[in-house]
């Protein structure tokens, strides 16, 4: 506060300012608002004009966050935006420990031309070191986030102006502390506020600078030596030389560069679910901006408090992604060369409504039609595949599918085949537009994801194939001989399971409802059919094959993984396309670091509808009567009934699989997510629950729809020798457990085993070959 009433006293005494205090008070649970009323009375004592506010709005519970900071930042500048008097500028401070001379070389900055000028904001990182702080709402140039440590810029002239402590321009900033033109709200009716839907859920800081960009007030700038911190002493740290000495003169002839261009993309780290409060910056993806503006226009206020609201007929909430391709395509595009690949982009998704899109995808789908705005678009849905495809001969074997991956898979295959054109997943991004690498005579063009030098390196990344072509991004023209190919290959195999069951087990590793779809229909398939049928088949014609960075560039390893593949496929390092893997398809779980083995599930972790794992063993073999292989399945729902069975077999698909035991549930009172759960007292029981797509929020309370008997005294057995590592199945009247005393090393795992009788008793007895192999639920 008396920093404060330092600044206000010298703009008003020293420079003849007018100046109108305003703080906003809401939510304190210590005596800030006693505090806040005496800064009131001595603001009145010195004849300032104010208004504090004490006890003001606080957030509802459903409101989102940066919805209700929006909110009271617009409360905050209301004499601004309703008062008779005319101001220049707002210097804005978050709840911060800042000095008097700090805020004055921030409006000194501001005075000289800025349009706005940030504090440099400071916390501790977890070696107890200075970090900059707010690297959510600050974008330097280029639109990258700043870093937490040093260098906290990237761009080497930027950072070289922040060692110097001289003014560094950047995209967006606050800082805690921050001198705006009061214009952006006057004139041009910018106000705070929250993302549009598809925009990217920034901070309503970071926000109000793309806001501002767009009208251009584009002179933005973060001032290293004004330092503002939230704790105390984090503020005293900082008051050392290193960081906070300042220029005698200021430099201040970045001010007037030339206003610098729109980044070609904005980091964007969103904040999308109301339930959030912490940002997740694994999650950061790239957004061009501009396309918003151009699409939907600059939101404004009609005057005074009034929210700031969309002028343009196209609705963000409503829009389909044929209106934003369409809205987005230039008024005229070149005259097309005949090509034989279709300029159309197709990806698959379940809607093609962009607001069901979750935001780390939905730029990366963006980007397709940014980068190819004159080829048309289309995001088809599982039903529009299904009326295409309706009439082609393998319809039925499609429909009939099932599991969901692998119907997508399929589904592709036949639709593109009819329409052609360019496939790309949704957790691609397209990096160059595809019209200089799609050639006239092309029927054909695929990448490689992988091509390991060494089969062990392939192994040990988990890919299934040591050379793997792109799935995630092919082109294709209609009626494709080679696509003919991938089709006649995946036909194969999905009718003839057993071959696909075969590699899963001698695979080895990994879940064997993930490694169906990869063998099936996904990379091992799609791969085995261009690199060695379709060469036997003197198709190679109209197949282009490219090297591994085109369609697979951008590597989360970078070198790590490109060090090991294979040089004769890494000459051109050109990229169109990178691939981000976020496997969309994969079952989303409602438990951390959850991890179906192919022949374990994990105590207290779930094995989750669709999935299952063998119960092989190489010390333990199966007899032949069960077909040498046992699985136990959590069946999806069918016919309003679900079941856990016991199976002898290869897997759900088959033909010769047996049902040994099973128990079943009303598959009508199942929700988005249902799962096998082994409790820690022994029982097995199944459990449902609404998925909830927001980050932070848990899935809704689970209900449970099966449940086995417990064990009397829980897992830990009746000799008293250690916990138990595994349970095998629950019946009635018995439940079988594959025990280990967990203080005696052993490299059997088998190496105690007991059966619990009705009456809990424990006894050690000889279990059949096929009982104990046949559920290694791994204790945790």
């Amino acid at each position: 506060m008396f920093e404060l009433l330092k600044v206000v006293v010298t703009l008003r005494d020293a420079f003849g300012a007018t100046v109108f205090v305003s703080v906003y008070e809401s939510g304190s649970t210590d005596l800030s608002a006693f505090e806040l009323i005496q800064l009131r009375a001595v603001l009145e004592k010195l004849g300032v004009e104010n208004e504090v506010v004490t006890r003001g709005v606080t957030r509802d519970p459903q409101e989102h966050r940066i919805a209700f900071l929006a909110r009271v930042r617009n409360l905050s500048i209301k004499q601004l935006l309703v008062g008779r008097e005319e101001y220049d500028t707002v210097l804005f401070f978050n709840d911060i420990y800042f000095c008097a001379q700090s805020a004055l070389d921030v409006l000194l900055l501001r005075a000289a031309g800025a349009d706005m000028v940030c504090s440099a904001d400071f916390n501790r990182n977890e070696k107890g070191q200075l970090a900059f702080y707010d690297i959510w709402a600050t974008r330097d140039l280029h639109g990258r986030k700043f870093r937490n440590d040093q260098p906290y810029v990237g761009l080497p002239d930027s950072w070289h102006k922040f060692q110097s402590r001289l003014p560094v321009p950047v995209f967006a900033c606050w800082g805690g502390m921050a001198a705006v033109t009061a214009a952006a709200f006057t004139e041009h009716r910018l106000r705070f506020r929250r993302n549009y839907p598809t925009e990217c859920a920034a901070s309503e800081c970071e926000v109000l600078c793309r806001d501002m960009w767009a009208v251009n007030l584009t002179k933005i700038f973060l001032l290293p030596t004004a330092i503002a911190a939230y704790s105390h002493d984090v503020f005293v740290a900082t008051q050392q030389p290193a960081v906070s000495s300042r220029p005698s003169h200021p430099d201040l002839s970045g001010v007037y560069q030339p206003p610098p261009r729109w980044p070609v993309s904005v980091e964007c780290c969103p904040l999308e679910d109301s339930c959030e409060s912490f940002v997740d910056f694994s999650g950061c993806v790239d957004d061009n901006v501009t396309w918003f503006y151009h699409l939907y226009g600059v939101p404004v206020s009609a005057g005074g408090m009034q929210p700031a609201v969309l002028t343009a007929k196209l609705e963000p909430a409503t829009a389909s992604m044929r209106d934003v391709a369409r809205g987005l395509q230039p008024a005229q595009c070149p005259e097309p060369v005949q090509k034989r690949i279709p300029r159309r982009i197709v990806q698959t998704w379940k809607t093609n409504k962009p607001t069901a899109i979750r935001q780390h995808v939905w730029f990366l789908m963006l980007s397709w039609i940014l980068q190819n705005s004159c080829y048309e678009y289309d995001l088809v849905t599982d039903a529009e595949i299904e009326t295409a495809i309706k009439k082609h001969p393998l319809y039925s074997l499609w429909r009939d599918i099932p599991v969901r991956g692998m119907k997508n898979d399929f589904g592709r295959y036949l639709y593109l085949s009819l329409v052609g054109g360019i496939y790309a997943d949704i957790d691609s991004i397209s990096v160059r537009p595809f019209e200089s690498l799609i050639r006239p005579e092309d029927e054909f063009v695929v990448g490689l994801e992988a091509a390991f030098a060494k089969w062990d390196d392939a192994l040990a990344w988990a890919y299934a194939v040591q050379k793997s072509a792109s799935l995630h991004c092919w082109a294709t023209s209609p009626g494709s001989k080679v696509l003919d190919v991938v089709i006649e290959e995946v036909a194969r195999r999905l009718r003839n399971p057993i071959e696909g069951y075969k590699a899963i087990l001698q695979y080895g590793r990994g879940s064997p409802a993930f490694l169906e779809t990869l063998f099936t229909t996904g990379p091992a398939a799609f791969s085995a059919a261009i690199f060695d049928l379709v060469p036997t088949k003197n198709f190679t014609h109209g197949l282009r094959q490219l090297d591994l960075h085109a369609l697979s560039g951008g590597h989360s390893q970078g070198d790590r993984f490109y060090n090991l593949q294979d040089p004769k496929y890494m000459q051109d390092k050109t990229v169109y396309v990178e691939h981000r893997n976020y496997g969309s398809w994969v079952p989303k779980r409602h438990t951390n670091d959850v991890s179906t083995g192919i022949n374990h599930v994990a105590v207290n972790r779930p094995l989750i509808a669709g999935e299952w794992f063998y119960g092989t063993d190489e010390q333990v073999p199966a007899p032949a009567s069960t077909n040498g292989t046992l699985y136990a399945w959590i069946s999806p729902q069918h016919d309003g009934r679900s079941c856990f069975r016991i199976m002898s077999g290869l897997g759900p698909r088959d033909p010769n699989t047996k049902t040994l035991q099973e128990t079943c549930w009303n598959g009508a009172e199942e929700e988005d997510v249902t799962w096998l759960w082994l409790e820690t007292d022994g029982a097995l029981r199944v459990y449902t629950a609404k998925r909830s797509w927001c980050a932070c929020e848990p899935a809704s309370q689970r209900r449970q729809l099966w449940a086995g008997v417990a064990r009397q005294g829980g897992l830990m057995g009746g000799t008293g020798r250690g916990v138990v590592s595994s349970a095998i199945l629950t019946s009635a009247d018995s439940r079988i457990f594959i025990a280990r005393d967990r203080r005696r090393p052993t490299t059997n795992p088998l190496a105690s085993c007991y059966v619990a009788n009705s009456d809990g008793a424990c006894s050690t007895t000889y279990l059949t070959p096929w009982e104990k192999v046949l559920l290694r639920l791994r204790f945790c």
